[in-house]
């Protein structure tokens, strides 16, 4: 179906075991592959979702690509499964996208990525390998509330216009913070980064370095271990 117009989907609670392939294609209606299980790989890269799009409960046992797509609706991949890597890079969420309580068993790719509307939701999230959130800009709430990350996580360059919440979040790798602008409250509340690296510098306000800036209130507690 690549580059078709599809107004409205439902492939819910199904197993495709081939590969699948979504190239360009616009989603004009309701797209629904909730309990979806992808067998082969998936690409979705420079796909349009117009309205509201549900991937809930799936589970992608191959490369999941979803590199430069549009969800104007609202995004839900709660409780999903991604064996390989998932590609979300410069991805634009106008809405909400929400990955509550997903498993991303090898590395995560978010940079560039945009999210806009009113939140962005990882809590609960086990990362196994590497994520990259690098230069994102963030105007929604971004939580990754009590989600667990394995290996190194980068966030450079990202700017959280509307907040960020990594209270009780677990991360067991180098976390690079460097270059972030954070203008509304930061919460890091109970996060633990297990004596290893974070790159984050709050205290310099020298732009042409790599510290991260902090415009609204910081809130440390517990075990931060930096």
């Amino acid at each position: 179906m690549d580059g078709a117009d599809c107004k409205y989907i439902k492939i819910a609670n199904s197993i495709i075991r081939g590969n699948v392939s979504f190239l360009g294609t616009t989603f004009t209606d309701y797209a629904n592959f909730e309990g979806t299980t992808f067998l082969g790989k998936t690409e979705f890269n420079g796909s349009r979702f117009a309205g509201e799009a549900y991937f809930n409960c799936s589970h992608f046992s191959e490369p999941a690509n979803f590199t430069e797509s549009v969800f104007i609706g609202p995004a839900t991949f709660d409780y999903s499964t991604f064996n390989e890597m998932a590609d979300f890079s410069a991805e634009l969420f106008s809405t909400s996208g929400s990955f509550y309580n997903c498993t991303f068993a090898e590395d995560a790719l978010f940079y560039l990525s945009q999210f806009n509307g009113v939140y962005a939701n990882f809590e609960s999230t086990h990362f196994l390998k590497k994520i990259n959130f690098a230069a994102c800009p963030c105007e929604a709430f971004l939580s990754f509330a009590d989600s667990k990350v394995e290996d190194y996580a980068d966030f450079h360059g990202c700017r959280f216009a509307g907040g960020i919440r990594f209270i009780n979040s677990t991360f067991l790798g180098e976390s690079n913070f460097a270059r972030c602008h954070f203008s509304e409250d930061s919460r890091f509340d109970n996060a633990s980064f297990n004596n290893t690296p974070i790159l984050i510098a709050p205290n310099s306000m020298d732009h042409h370095s790599s510290a991260a800036l902090f415009l609204g209130r910081i809130f440390y507690s517990m075990e931060h271990n930096f």
